[in-house]
């Protein structure tokens, strides 16, 4: 069953050009991830990220834009060896204090609700303080939005932290300094400090107004409307799962549009893995990125469909062409849909359902990410016109 159009706009919206409508809740799109955004004409990621300072006699790992690419693959930065330092309480013994610093650019001011940040504790830590600091004018200086916190305290061991901000920033900087006591090793004079990030989140402001036609990664959003009654399972069908292999997936195929970071699937090392995602309403695909968990996988192909229902039994030949890529994924760009370098031209595609698909049993994607702008069918933009000109006769 279709979900139901919300309706907010005026007849001028409605009547002046390509016509776009709020298919989504403002619950929906609180699960939008501020730091996913695409700019629609040129298929470029629109946030960066950077290490602006760290202590010396350390070493960095991965590539700093997986901090940010909504998979879980880890940036880490370590110090090998290096001497330790007394705290506050002696009790606690020795600390490691080194710092390190990192600034993330948006291309506008946004209202932040939260932040959650990503940690991998199976190889690392959480940092011992931490603190994240805004602004809207590099040159005029930061805002300290949280104060020093207690890493290990704000998380209660687990392996995310989650901060409230509530404001609006273009940029944002964090700070990060040592690893909790409990990792030290009490009988050694130097320790091994292996701080390990996998992801930054930055979630909407209640009450702040986001837009579908913005360039947000739209899979978060799709994925809770999924769960609401009377829309359609999210992913509408794949090929099997099986811890050996024998299948075409050894994961669900939902957990790369869950917006977990941290959840991932891989492909069996037999059988070629394929799902069909539904969009539950026909939308205007721009473009498209994955997360990956240190390595993505090797190839991928993209079909689509505008049918108003889709049947299990369909094949190839139900199926048009939007992408393909024969060589392994990266996490780090975003891709745009049936893009002609040569011209410089993209073909215009609305989709109801895709298909993804790889035909080589390796690598790890945790995120799925789908750019693309819902838009009316040809009797709801009717409908939305006659409801605006009857507006506009009231006003009169």
């Amino acid at each position: 069953m279709k979900r139901t159009l919300i309706v907010a706009a005026v007849a001028a919206a409605v009547l002046a050009g390509p016509a776009t409508a709020a298919y989504y809740t403002p619950e929906e799109l609180a699960k939008i991830n501020l730091f996913r955004q695409m700019d629609l004409e040129t298929g470029a990621l629109t946030t960066q990220i950077s290490m602006v300072n760290s202590s010396p006699g350390g070493s960095s790992g991965g590539d700093i834009r997986y901090i940010i690419d909504g998979g879980g693959s880890q940036w880490q930065r370590d110090w090998y060896n290096q001497p330790l330092t007394p705290w506050n309480d002696p009790k606690d013994g020795p600390q490691n204090d080194h710092s390190v610093s990192l600034l993330i650019e948006m291309n506008a001011s946004k209202a932040i609700g939260s932040i959650t940040q990503y940690f991998d504790l199976y190889n690392g830590e959480v940092p011992r303080l931490y603190r994240i600091l805004g602004s809207n004018d590099l040159e005029g200086g930061w805002s300290d939005l949280t104060g020093w916190r207690e890493g290990n305290t704000e998380n209660a061991g687990g392996r995310t932290i989650t901060t409230a901000i509530n404001g609006s920033y273009q940029y944002l900087q964090f700070e990060y300094i040592g690893i909790p006591v409990h990792s030290q090793n009490a009988d050694a004079g130097t320790e091994r400090d292996l701080f390990y990030l996998r992801e930054i989140v930055a979630t909407p402001m209640a009450g702040s107004q986001i837009e579908t036609t913005s360039g947000y990664t739209l899979t978060p959003v799709i994925y809770t409307a999924s769960l609401q009654p009377g829309a359609d399972p999210l992913i509408a069908a794949h090929n099997g799962v099986s811890g050996n292999s024998s299948l075409g997936w050894k994961d669900p195929p939902g957990n790369v549009t869950n917006g977990n970071p941290l959840s991932f699937l891989r492909p069996s090392d037999h059988n070629d893995g394929w799902f069909v995602l539904s969009l539950n309403d026909l939308h205007r695909l721009a473009g498209f990125a994955v997360g990956t968990y240190n390595s993505a996988w090797n190839d991928i192909l993209i079909q689509y469909t505008d049918e108003d229902i889709f049947a299990e039994d369909w094949d190839d030949s139900n199926w048009k062409f939007a992408y393909e890529q024969k060589t392994a994924l990266t996490s780090t760009f975003g891709m745009r849909f049936f893009f002609d370098e040569e011209t410089g031209e993209s073909t215009t595609i609305d989709a109801r359902y895709l298909r993804i698909s790889t035909t080589k049993g390796n690598g790890t994607v945790c995120d799925f990410e789908l750019y693309a702008v819902p838009i009316p069918e040809p009797m709801t933009m009717s409908l939305l016109a006659l409801g605006g000109l009857a507006l506009l006769r009231r006003r009169k």
